[in-house]
């Protein structure tokens, strides 16, 4: 398959807060040296609202279960990656490559996106998640992908929203359930027992997180401070204790239910 046909199946669209130009024309050039054509989508500014307000924020719940707000950032990286599934929604776009503005692509993630795009499709989304540490832990290699590139399915909820590919009924699922959200999107896109969604992870990644500069969440979602009435803190210790008790059976009965799953996914490899 050519770039050229990768571009008639898929589309790639890079999330970017248009203030942040430097960025964009960081990642055009980078697009550009692989040969992959793009756009941008303008991504909501959490830091210029007051998101606290938004009406797909759940603050209650949020608070409820951690202690604290999704900070501005974190909204309004969920309100951006939301609406990236929702025009795939309203302008049924089947399939769109998810990248946020701090990011590196490897040069053979043209071979990536073509195997899979040749594949057997049967999976909603498939992340680029670049830590090591998901693979320490209890996963299941499904098959190759290119020579370098392995499709795998793994236990942990890993963090980073930073490239994904999402099919339509994936960005669906996606906008059902953030119409009324608590969690950073990318902790969402972890929850497959509560999505259903199939969603897999490349071993390793083409797409590489930019660490050395500064996120534009903030750095304020690292503030673990929790100020509240004795009352509400006693509450939290139990609310809390609930949903790491129910995340982590879930997490382990989901990657128990999927086993069959994937050992039909891996004889299509063979």
């Amino acid at each position: 398959m050519s770039k050229n046909t990768i571009a008639d199946q898929i589309r790639i669209i890079i999330i970017n807060r248009e203030k942040d130009v430097v960025r964009r024309a960081a990642m055009t050039e980078r697009l550009n040296a692989i040969g992959l054509s793009h756009e941008f989508f303008s991504a909501v500014d959490g830091h210029s609202f007051d998101t606290l307000k938004a009406p797909e924020y759940d603050g209650a719940k949020r608070r409820r279960f951690f202690g604290r707000d999704l900070s501005p950032g974190e909204i309004g990286c969920l309100l951006s990656h939301r609406g990236i599934a929702q025009k795939m929604v309203a302008e049924d776009i089947p399939l769109v490559l998810v990248l946020e503005d701090d990011t590196f692509l490897e040069p053979d993630l043209p071979d990536v996106l073509t195997s899979l795009l040749d594949g057997d499709r049967e999976w909603d989304m498939i992340r680029f998640v670049n830590w090591e540490k998901v693979f320490k832990g209890p996963h299941r290699i499904i098959g190759p992908i290119t020579p370098n590139y392995e499709l795998t399915s793994v236990l942990a909820t890993p963090g980073g929203a930073y490239g994904y590919l999402l099919t339509r009924h994936a960005a669906q699922v996606i906008v059902e359930h953030t119409e009324k959200n608590w969690l950073p999107i990318d902790a969402l896109f972890g929850r497959c027992w509560d999505t259903g969604l199939d969603i897999f992870l490349t071993k390793p990644s083409p797409v590489i997180a930019d660490f050395d500069v500064p996120s534009t969440i903030g750095d304020d979602r690292f503030d673990k401070s929790f100020k509240a009435s004795a009352l509400t803190k006693f509450k939290y210790r139990f609310f809390r204790m609930w949903y790491k008790l129910t995340s982590g059976l879930s997490k382990r009965s989901h990657f128990a239910r999927t086993k069959a799953r994937d050992v039909q996914k891996r004889a299509k490899y063979n």
